[in-house]
C-alpha cells in the first residue's frame, strides 16, 4: 500500500464495530508498509487540500470528464477493454484511457464518493459503509448491488486516465487506492492531491441527484467514444 490508514479518527468513533473494523484495516495496511514507495505520506496537517463542500442535493462531475467519453452509455457486458486509446472529447482536452471501459453507472459511484469525500483532507483514507454508498446512489442492497458496487470501484481504482490540456497534465487513476472489510462491509478509499485539480473553481459541474438517480440526465459531451 502506498500510505497509512490515519488512525486518529479513532478517537472521535464510539461505534465498537466500527472502531474495531478501522483497526483491522489499520493493521492490514501497516503489515503491507515495508513494501511502499518512500515520499507517499498522506499530506500533513499544514497543507490540507480538499474537495470544495458541494450542497447536499447535489453531485460533483468534473467538466474534463463530462465533456469527453470517459463515462460512455455502454451496458456492463459489453465493455472494452482499451490501452492507450484516445477518447473523443469536446474541445481542446486530450484524454488517454487504459483498462476497462467506464460507464454511467461508474460515473455515478465515483461522484458519490468523491462526494462523500468532501470533508477530509485528499490523500487521506475515507472509511464508509457499503450500506451508506448504495443508499446513496438511490440502490437497492442485495448481493447483486454490493457486487456491482465493488466491480466499479475495482474499476476505477485500477483504471488510468491521462488527461491533457493547455493548463493540465494529469496522469493516474480517479481512485488511488481502495479496500474493503469483507465482514463488516466498510470501504477505505482514497484520492490523491491531484484530484483536486478537477474540482478547482469553474472546472466541475454540480448534478441535482434526484434527477440523475431518475434516469433524466445522461453524462457525456460526445456519443462516439474512441478517436481512433
Amino acid at each position: 500500500m502506498a500510505a497509512q490508514l490515519d488512525l486518529s479518527i479513532l478517537e472521535t468513533v464510539k461505534d465498537p464495530e466500527l472502531r474495531a473494523s478501522i483497526e483491522r484495516l489499520g493493521a492490514i495496511m501497516a503489515g503491507a508498509s515495508d513494501e511502499s514507495p518512500p515520499n507517499t505520506a498522506p499530506p500533513s496537517t499544514g497543507n490540507i487540500i480538499q474537495f470544495p463542500l458541494f450542497p447536499q442535493e447535489t453531485r460533483p462531475v468534473s467538466n474534463d470528464m463530462a465533456r469527453s467519453a470517459l463515462f460512455s452509455c455502454v451496458q456492463g457486458n459489453k465493455r472494452r477493454w482499451l490501452k492507450n486509446a484516445v477518447l473523443a472529447t469536446v474541445g481542446d482536452i486530450r484524454i488517454e484511457f487504459t483498462g476497462e471501459q467506464f460507464n454511467q453507472d461508474d460515473c455515478d459511484t465515483l461522484m458519490q464518493l468523491v462526494f462523500m469525500a468532501r470533508n477530509k483532507p485528499l490523500g487521506r483514507f475515507v472509511v464508509v459503509s457499503a450500506y451508506a454508498v448504495l443508499k446513496g446512489l438511490g440502490r437497492q442492497q442485495g448481493g447483486h448491488d454490493h457486487d456491482q458496487l465493488r466491480q466499479e470501484i475495482e474499476r476505477l481504482t485500477k483504471g488510468s486516465v491521462a488527461v491533457r490540456g493547455e493548463d493540465l497534465n494529469y496522469v493516474g487513476h480517479l481512485i488511488d487506492e481502495s479496500l474493503q472489510d469483507l465482514r463488516t462491509r466498510r470501504w477505505l478509499y482514497r484520492f490523491n492531491t491531484n484530484m483536486r485539480v478537477f474540482f478547482g473553481l469553474d472546472n466541475y459541474t454540480l448534478i441535482d441527484w434526484e434527477r440523475r438517480k431518475n434516469g433524466s440526465l445522461v453524462i457525456s459531451g460526445v456519443r462516439n467514444y474512441l478517436i481512433f
